[in-house]
Formats: C-alpha cells, structure tokens, sequence
C-alpha cells in the first residue's frame, strides 16, 4: 500500500468520525416533541407524526439501499444530510400537521439513505487496505481459522 492510498484511508476514517460527532449532535431529536407541542400539536398528533416517520422508514429502507448500490455510498451520504436539513427547515417554519407530516418523512428518508452507508464505506476501505498489505502471504481466514491454501484444497 503506498503512502498516498494510506493517507487517504486516514483521511476517510477521520472524515466518518466528524461526520458522525456532528449527525449525533441534532437538536432535533431531543426537543421535538417539546417543539411540536409549543406548536399546538396535541400528543396524539405527535404519536402520529411518530408513525408517520417510521412508516415511511419501513418503506424506504430496501429502495435506499438499491439507491446506495446504483448511485454510490457517497452520493447518497451526502444526499442523506441533504435530506436531514431540508427536514429541518421544514419542520421550523411549518404551521400545519401536513407540513410536519413532510417534515418527518423527508427525515425518515434521509436517515434511511445514511443507515450503513458510512460504515460500509470505512469498512471497504479498511479490506481494501487490509487485501493490499496481506496479498501473497499464507493468511487464516478470521472465522474457520483455515489457511487460505486449506481453504482452496477443501473446495476444489
């Protein structure tokens, strides 16, 4: 592995632990139901807007996870965080049900696009590092703890 992929895995793992300090530091989720009860929601209608959120993540889980395969783990990492603030706005200048009904689909859609995406994408490049400095040597595979040449005289 030469220095510059090394300095760029460093870089990408350094990148994934500032982007998920700063996603965990959402305000949202710890005073939204507070919000949206100064905004005259009644419980009930929070408990739904709740319903609404993990219905839409029920439905957008499988089609995000074709989308991270078809466009990239980059591109709908940064489409998450997109989808995230555009939630966020929505929900501060809603004045309706409907409105924060948006609001929390976009954002169930948003997190759907992140889920796994991030730490797929650190732990590709941590095998790809790991292939480029182990290729050639008698490795153990991690979990039957076979040599790689046991392994192929035992599917041959």
């Amino acid at each position: 592995m030469n220095e510059k992929q090394n300095l760029r895995l460093k870089r990408n793992v350094g990148l994934d632990y500032v982007h998920t300090f700063l996603s965990n530091m959402n305000m949202q989720s710890s005073i939204w139901v507070l919000y949206l009860a100064y905004c005259g929601l009644h419980l009930a209608q929070i408990g739904l807007l709740e319903g609404i959120y993990h219905a839409t993540s029920i439905v957008c889980e499988i089609p995000s996870e074709a989308a991270a395969d078809l466009w990239g783990r980059k591109r709908c990492m940064i489409l998450s965080n997109l989808c995230i603030a555009v939630s966020c706005v929505i929900m501060l200048f809603s004045k309706s049900f409907g409105w924060f009904a948006v609001s929390f689909a976009v954002q169930a859609l948003g997190n759907n696009l992140n889920s796994g995406s991030e730490e797929a994408k650190t732990m590709r490049e941590k095998r790809r590092e790991y292939n480029r400095t182990h290729q050639g040597f008698n490795r153990t595979h991690p979990y039957t703890g076979n040599s790689s040449d046991e392994s192929r005289e035992e599917n041959a």
